[in-house]
């Protein structure tokens, strides 16, 4: 068959090219694959036989998705996760839904350390003699939503707008109440949705909020979507620190880096000579002022999307959020690696890493790991903080830190605090035309990249043309993308995934205006001028 013989080149560009090997090592996809493929598997019901039964039995299920796989309460996303969430794999259940044909699947690479994400296509169904269709890894349609490098996009803990069991700890809602029972009544007859496990797990109203029984017994277990936010922590932080342990300059800041990260562990200037953190504190306390804006600005879009729930909106405080700011201002100001694509959050470019269990305790545990390679004392070190002797450990960080960062210029690698974030390319070109606002990226990414309804966003004569098109909820398109860009469009705000400052979202909303009203050929005035 035509898909065996592609799995066969696949395997012989493995062979012959090592660095694709690094990234393409993933055991599990691999083995789906395979297994796809001698199995002349054609459907997705097909495929989801394959899958182990410790994988179909640990799940979330979601009833709202902003994915490319669409939901709904009778025919939800599931999101397989297994034991551990190394390999994860999704799917839906209605032939009428975006994405009905593919299984996404992401895996952890224990050779590169990152997240490595594929799809399966079965386009034909039962009746194609083109079997399935295996993209490359990290296709670039996974890559507008989860970002570069690409990460998990699973909303933070405690509330998860769109899955059942929204509220942590909180009974369903009655629309989650509802469609959870009408879901499971349809379960083991569903052509797809009876590959799962355990699902008898879902209707104990002890999954969602343990009875007292259950506490004081203390047979308690966290609902699915904590786990799988615990889970995948555990890898994001193995990831993080391997990114930032890459850095060519991450040797004489390791220890201030692992101080940052250890609670009461002094201040920053106690890691640093005095003329560096001169240099460095005054932009810490700017770098934690937009950090907690943006992350404000994140709770209150989550907020917005949890309206339609009768949780009604999540009321939590960005004071709430474990944002890292002093560890991420040392990363992006002195290792030059941008941090706003490292949280799970469906919001890019915020920093709330709120999980069932402290992440930076994870990150630290990680990055210490590495450290201790080459300071076999470090462990023991770390370990006396268990019993109290935790000054002992932050004396010794601030110690190593001075010495090690004591001839470094004045200053040397603060350059670029504070800088504002810009859309680019790896060879440092804008991404959009000149005279359109930055913010236009995620649009043109998104409506012209094979993710969302097809948009002309780059060609300006096109769109000017469409945006005067009726019969859109709100009117013509025009009147739709400026309601989008509003956060009362709640679940449907647009650019997805994105948080737009007060100056983008006027930007944008000046470009489109000006470009429905100026003349064909004639390009929209820029903003501002």
């Amino acid at each position: 068959m035509r898909f065996q013989r592609r799995l066969q080149i696949a395997l012989a560009l493995l062979a012959s090219n090592p660095p694709l090997a690094v990234l393409c090592a993933t055991p599990m996809t691999d083995r789906l694959v395979q297994e796809v493929a001698e199995r002349q598997a054609t459907t997705v019901e097909q495929a989801l036989g394959l899958l182990s039964p410790s994988l179909r039995s640990h799940f979330a299920l979601v009833f709202s998705s902003r994915s490319l796989q669409a939901a709904s309460y009778a025919d939800p996303r599931a999101v397989l996760f297994g034991n551990d969430a190394r390999f994860v794999v999704t799917f839906n259940g209605n032939a009428d839904q975006r994405g009905f044909d593919t299984l996404e699947i992401m895996e952890f690479d224990d050779q590169s350390d990152r997240f490595v994400f594929r799809e399966i296509l079965f386009s034909m169904g039962a009746a194609s003699n083109h079997g399935a269709v295996v993209s490359e890894a990290n296709p670039v349609k996974c890559a507008a939503c989860h970002g570069k490098p690409l990460r998990p996009v699973w909303d933070t803990y405690p509330s998860w707008p769109g899955a059942y069991g929204e509220q942590y700890r909180e009974p369903l809602a009655p629309t989650e109440a509802d469609g959870l029972k009408d879901f499971m009544k349809r379960q083991p007859t569903h052509p797809r949705y009876r590959a799962l496990g355990n699902v008898q797990v879902l209707g104990d109203p002890n999954t969602f909020v343990p009875g007292t029984k259950i506490l004081y017994a203390g047979t308690e277990t966290e609902p699915p979507n904590a786990v799988l936010s615990r889970l995948l922590a555990k890898w994001s932080a193995r990831a993080i620190a391997h990114e930032v342990a890459a850095s060519p300059r991450f040797q004489p800041y390791r220890y201030a880096l692992l101080g940052t990260l250890s609670k009461d562990c002094g201040p920053l200037d106690a890691y640093f000579t005095s003329a560096s953190s001169k240099a460095l504190v005054p932009g810490l306390a700017a770098f934690s002022e937009r950090s907690a804006s943006a992350t404000a600005q994140q709770l209150s879009l989550k907020s917005l999307r949890m309206q339609g729930s009768a949780h009604g909106p999540a009321q939590r405080s960005s004071a709430d959020a474990e944002r890292l700011d002093t560890f991420r201002f040392l990363v992006e100001s002195l290792l030059d690696i941008p941090t706003g694509q490292w949280t799970p959050a469906l919001e890019k470019g915020t920093f709330d890493f709120s999980a069932p269990q402290s992440f930076s305790a994870e990150l630290d545990s990680r990055l210490r790991a590495i450290v201790a390679e080459s300071d076999t004392s470090l462990q023991d070190l770390a370990s006396l903080r268990d019993v109290g002797a935790g000054e002992r450990y932050c004396r010794y960080l601030q110690a190593r830190s001075r010495a090690a960062t004591k001839d470094l210029r004045a200053g040397d690698g603060v350059a670029m605090v504070g800088r504002p974030s810009t859309a680019r390319t790896a060879g440092g070109k804008s991404m959009v035309p000149e005279g359109r606002p930055q913010a236009l990226k995620p649009c043109v990414a998104c409506h012209e990249g094979g993710i969302g309804p097809k948009l002309p966003f780059s060609v300006s004569d096109e769109l000017r043309t469409r945006l005067a098109t009726a019969g859109y909820p709100r009117g013509t398109l025009l009147d739709e993308i400026l309601y989008r860009l509003t956060p009362e469009a709640g679940q449907d705000r647009m650019p997805r995934g994105s948080i737009l400052s007060a100056d983008d979202r006027q930007a944008l909303e000046d470009y489109f205006r000006g470009l429905a009203a100026s003349p064909v050929g004639q390009a929209a005035p820029a903003p501002g001028l």
